[in-house]
Parts: structure tokens; sequence; C-alpha cells
């Protein structure tokens, strides 16, 4: 049992290393090429923006297969390949004259992180651990301090290297040091250790009042499938366009009329909270229960969006509080994972993980597009800050009828 607890923890730093490098890279990172790709190679910056189009879609396709085929191979070598397939990818598009070349090196690319990044932390960690909520959110925020980190990284070398130089760096790093904890570490099950989990003997109630093996970690959700799949197929896609303001925050505060040095300020606070939520989310979780976590998180994101409809520009202060709550409505990386372990229950998390998260992967692509025309359209983001508001709402009563005692 001790050599299973050490290696455990072995995998989970792993996982917390391989993830900062990841997440701030690859999810995070590669869309700061795309306005330097076109202004050097003189295309239009529509068409280099399909590359993050076709990145996210070829890695939906992978992430829904990610459920079947992780158990079914040796995650060492499979996990390995798939990180070479990713270097390979930020080296060719480094080295592209042309769209096709880039789109490709996109696709790969995207193929590679279906299997190798996008799901991978929360698919690893539920084979090891019994009650893996903490370690899935510290895991989590690890990453998203990853962005936080590499971003600036990002813009740095850019400039002093080219963004050829700055591709270049990112495949470097990948080498470096995903693909030794790739090879090294990261095994899917303590099987691949040649060790056997022991059974949970803490089969106490939770703070909810659910017990292991009746709802949480047991798929014993008591509602006839088709309406629990409805139920939990609006849940991800609503909280997927709750994540999806991501890419427009520090278009909202400009078109408020801040400063670029308040835009800075006020995009940091708001990853600030992303980062905090995805680390507490599964603290709060394990020790009052995944219903209550949820019923503090997401009245706060319809609180934030409330604000930021309505507060004005001269508020700073306020509107940094606010953008900092915002942040929570981006930690579904964590909340997700979670709830689908409570409804669909252990055994059957990864297959079913792994293809919702592709869902959680369309409708964050679709978010992006969707808030650029509610704001060319009305020409603020004052509708982007209700619909974030509608689908809060429509969160807290899904968490409601997925919680409700059958």
């Amino acid at each position: 049992m001790k050599n299973l607890q050490t290696k455990a923890m072995q995998v989970f730093i792993g996982l917390c290393v391989y993830y900062f490098v990841a997440f701030g890279l690859i999810y995070n990172g590669l869309g700061m090429f795309l306005t330097p790709i076109s202004q050097d190679l003189n295309l239009p910056f529509v068409q280099v923006s399909l590359s993050s189009t076709i990145r996210i879609l070829t890695g939906m396709v992978t992430t829904a297969a990610a459920g079947r085929v992780l158990p079914k191979v040796n995650l060492k070598w499979f996990l390995s390949l798939n990180v070479l397939f990713l270097a390979g990818a930020a080296f060719l598009i480094s080295s592209a004259q042309s769209l096709p070349l880039i789109l490709a090196g996109s696709a790969l690319m995207g193929f590679a992180a279906g299997f190798a990044l996008y799901a991978i932390v929360p698919i690893v960690l539920n084979q090891w651990f019994d009650r893996p909520e903490r370690y899935v959110s510290i895991a989590t925020a690890v990453g998203g301090a990853g962005g936080i980190v590499f971003c600036p990284g990002i813009t740095w070398a850019i400039g002093n290297l080219g963004w050829r130089g700055a591709y270049r760096l990112v495949g470097i790093l990948v080498l470096v040091v995903m693909l030794p904890i790739a090879f090294g570490i990261i095994r899917y099950s303590p099987k691949e250790y040649g060790l056997l989990p022991e059974p949970d003997k803490r089969q106490r109630p939770h703070a909810d009042g659910s017990r292991p093996g009746a709802g949480e970690g047991s798929g014993d959700s008591g509602k006839p499938a088709f309406g629990r799949f409805c139920c939990f197929f609006l849940f991800f896609s609503a909280g997927a366009i709750l994540s999806g303001m991501y890419g427009h925050i520090a278009s909202a505060f400009w078109a408020k009329g801040f400063t670029d040095g308040q835009v800075g300020i006020l995009t940091a606070l708001y990853q600030s909270g992303t980062t905090l939520t995805q680390l507490l989310f599964g603290i709060v979780s394990a020790r009052l229960g995944l219903k209550k976590a949820l019923h503090l998180t997401l009245p706060l994101v319809a609180a934030a969006s409330l604000g930021l409809l309505f507060v004005p520009s001269s508020l700073l202060l306020l509107t940094g509080i606010f953008s900092f709550l915002l942040g929570a409505g981006r930690a579904f990386g964590v909340i997700f994972p979670l709830v689908t372990r409570h409804v669909y229950g252990a055994e059957r998390f990864t297959r079913v993980y792994s293809g919702f998260y592709a869902v959680f992967l369309i409708f964050t692509a679709v978010s992006a597009s969707l808030f650029g025309a509610v704001y060319t359209f009305a020409g603020s983001y004052d509708g982007v800050y209700l619909l974030i508001l509608g689908c809060t709402i429509l969160e807290i009563g899904l968490v409601q009828w997925m919680f409700r005692s059958a």
C-alpha cells in the first residue's frame, strides 16, 4: 500500500509539471502567434486564425476517442509518441512559408493534443485516487498558472527571437520537459506499474450527505439515461460558453474604455480568479461536498457578469473585483471531471468524460465567434454579459436536477 501511495504521488507531481508546460504553452499560448504570423507571411488574419479552428476540431475528434483508446494502450509509449507529434508540429509550423503548411501543422498538433493534453489529467488521476477531487483541482490550477507564466514569456520570445524562433522554443520545451515525464512517470493506472489499488476503506458519508457508492463515484443518479444525457450535455455546453470569455476578456475591457496598462491588470486578475478557483474547488468539494462547492462558485460568476454589465469604467477597483470573480467561470476544467464522476461513476468516467469534453471544445470554439458577433452587432459586450448570466442561471438549475435525490 505504501508503494502504491508513493507511485500515486509521483504520477500526480509528474502530471502537474507536465500540465504546467502543456497548458501554458499549447492551450493558452499559441493564440499569441496569430498576429505575428499574419504580418510576416502577409496573410489575412482570418485565414491564419483557421489554424486555431483546425487545431480545436482535430483535437475534438481525438479527445472523444481518448476514453476508448487510453485504457487499451501502453500509456508510456502512446503518450510519448503524441508528445513527439506535438513537438514535431511546432517545428513544422516554425518552418512554414505558406498557409497550407501552417494548417497541416495545426491539424497534427490538435490530433496529438486530444490524446496528450485536453483530458489527460482527470482521466489518469481518476485511476490513481479514490477521491481525486483535490488532486485534479491542484493539477488544473498548476496548468492555469502555466498560462500566466508562459504567455508573457512567449511575448518576449516573439519580440527577441521572432515568431519562428519562439515556435521552435515551444517545441524544445515540449521535448525537454514533457517527453521525459510522459515516458518515465505518467501511467494510466497502477497496473502499469505492477500494482493493484486497494479498496477505499473510508466509506463514510460525504459532507453533503451522499455516500460513496450512492451517487458520487457510482453513477447511480436514479434518472433515466436519456434525461441524464440531455442534462449533462446542457451542463457542458453552458459551461463551455462561460469558459469562452477567456479569449475576449481583454477586448471587453478595451471596449469599456480602459487603458492598455489597466487592461493588463484586469486580465491578470481574471486569470488569477480562474487559477484560484481551480485550486480551491476540489479542496472545498472534498470537504463540503460537490453540490455545495457549485452553490458557492456559480453565484459568484452571475454576480460578476451583472457587475461588469453595470459598473462604469471609472471604478477600476470594483471592475477588478468583478473581473476576478468572473474568472471562476473558467474553472470548469475542474468542475466538469468531478461532476462527470458524480453522475456517471468512476468506472464509466474515462469513456464518458472524454466524449463530453469534446463537446466542451466545440462549444468553446463556437462561443469565441458568438461573442465576436455579439460585439460586432451591438457595439458593446453587454449582450455577452447577459449571455453569461443566462448560462450561469441554467447551470445552477442543472445542478439542482443532477443532485436531486432519486
